[in-house]
């Protein structure tokens, strides 16, 4: 969720818009050694964001701001600040991060790249973890040809050492993150890698080893590029080749915020990549569109899609519910489907926690990325020296008392492999068609 408070609103490199952007008016906690005679200004520096990184965090976090850090936290500013000389400015961002998320929350983090002192990079090659394997699903001109083959390594670690290290440094809910977050993101960043082991600093190159399209081993030194600044975690998209039907439909498209059409007669498909309103249509006008088509005589089921939406503005989602129950409650005979995924996050956990909750919805698909109850807010932060960017959750959102289950589990659980979007198949939404047309 995005909380559109106390500062306004700052448009960052990458179109991120940030709202409540922490600047001034903390007093930084001094660390052992800061200001000590002949410390080299570049680590004075560094220890200061560090201190200022503490006292946000004990000033903001829905937690901490009452209950001391975790030890490990504590440990872990200790010896960053000690290390600070022996790592690339990369390198500390990474540690930062690694910090950020011995919190505990998936909406408490410290970017690992954008700050605006560190000259970031990453790789240009985004890849997904599939259940048969980590895949290059999409890359820069340069890389295209890589599209299509397997990841065995990673640099000096092999592909599943490092989907094992970087957990460390995502910041996550549950398990389920990681696998969102690493593989587009994550393991790109140079800082990370170096963290992990998989590139010493300096590196301009990764030697990335794969099994081909053809089945056969091959490797690849591909070149760290400048990073971009992005708008969040790249969102899975169509792989090539989609043929004239454009591929299968909840990849399709993804200017698009919002998909409503019909799949059969009977039943409506509703895609949301976020919670929020557009400039075509707000949430509320959403609401009313979907109610007058589930009310056309011979609607039986609803799909809604959420796998591909990381949250936006909970506070929006009234209407929609309100549409949501009245059709669960007035149709007996209906269905309302859930797909959800490893994308499904923030403001669409809300969505899918009150569904869950109200209706007689059936769930499809993989475990979402953050739970019943969770701590999370997007509370933004920019560090003074570094410009790091960072958010800190202040609040706490609650579906079903004492509910500590880490997901929704699905009722159909359903997962996506390599073969099948390679293959332009969709086993999620086929098996939730199943459901709606009560196939067995």
């Amino acid at each position: 969720m995005i909380s559109m408070g106390r500062l306004g609103t700052l448009s960052l490199p990458g179109g991120i818009l940030v709202a409540g952007l922490l600047f001034a008016g903390v007093m930084p906690v001094t660390l052992p050694g800061q200001g000590a005679p002949g410390t080299p200004p570049r680590v004075s520096q560094w220890r200061a964001d560090l201190d200022t990184l503490v006292a946000l965090v004990t000033r903001e976090h829905f937690v901490h701001r009452r209950n001391p850090l975790p030890p490990a936290f504590v440990r872990g500013v200790a010896t960053l600040s000690a290390r600070v000389g022996q790592f690339s400015d990369e390198r500390i961002l990474a540690e930062m991060s690694r910090l950020m998320v011995l919190l505990g929350d998936g909406h408490t983090y410290l970017l690992p790249a954008g700050a605006t002192r560190v000259e970031g990079s990453w790789l240009p090659v985004t890849m997904y973890l599939f259940p048969d394997g980590l895949y290059v699903v999409d890359a820069a001109s340069g890389s295209r040809d890589l599209v299509g083959s397997k990841v065995v390594r990673i640099g000096r670690v092999s592909a599943a050492d490092a989907m094992r290290r970087v957990a460390a440094f995502i910041p996550k809910d549950n398990p389920m993150g990681v696998q969102w977050i690493a593989p587009p993101f994550g393991l790109r960043l140079h800082g990370i890698l170096e963290a992990i082991g998989a590139v010493e600093p300096g590196d301009v190159y990764l030697d990335l080893g794969m099994v081909d399209r053809d089945g056969e081993p091959a490797a690849r030194m591909v070149r760290f590029v400048p990073f971009p600044g992005a708008a969040g975690v790249p969102k899975l998209g169509p792989p090539p080749g989609g043929g004239e039907s454009g591929g299968a439909l909840w990849l399709r498209d993804q200017g698009r915020g919002i998909l409503l059409t019909r799949i059969v007669r009977e039943v409506l498909y509703l895609r949301m990549l976020q919670v929020r309103d557009t400039p075509e249509e707000t949430l509320a006008d959403l609401a009313k569109r979907l109610g007058d088509s589930l009310s056309i005589p011979g609607t039986t089921a609803l799909i809604l899609d959420l796998r591909l939406n990381n949250g936006g503005n909970a506070d929006l989602l009234g209407p929609l519910l309100d549409t949501l129950r009245a059709y669960d409650r007035q149709c007996p005979d209906c269905r309302i489907l859930v797909l959800t995924g490893r994308n499904t996050f923030s403001a669409a956990q809300i969505l899918l926690n009150v569904i869950d909750r109200d209706t007689r919805a059936i769930v499809v698909g993989e475990p979402s990325s953050s739970r019943p109850n969770f701590v999370g807010e997007e509370n933004f932060f920019r560090l003074p020296w570094s410009g790091a960017i960072g958010s800190i959750s202040d609040r706490y959102h609650e579906s079903r008392p004492g509910d500590r289950r880490r997901w929704i589990p699905p009722d159909v659980p359903v997962d996506l492999t390599a073969a099948d979007y390679f293959g332009h198949r969709d086993p999620v939404l086929d098996a939730a068609l199943r459901r709606a047309l009560r196939d067995p």
